[in-house]
């Protein structure tokens, strides 16, 4: 994805209110930065989700 339309993307992100239907959008980049793995804690449980080899995601509990 070129710079362009990265800023494309964040900028609808951003103009989306709380109010709206729509579901936020992430880029992964934002997420994991330099890494392949991140946790999210849910409702007293943490799940992993990370990057594999071939570039899929996986997200075990």
């Amino acid at each position: 994805m070129k710079d362009s339309e990265k800023k494309q993307v964040l900028d609808l992100v951003s103009k989306a209110d709380g109010n709206d239907c729509k579901p936020k959008v992430y880029e992964s980049s934002q997420l994991f930065g330099s890494h392949n793995e991140i946790q999210i804690h849910h409702e007293g449980e943490l799940y992993r989700i990370r990057i594999t080899r071939n570039g899929k995601l996986i997200m075990n509990k």
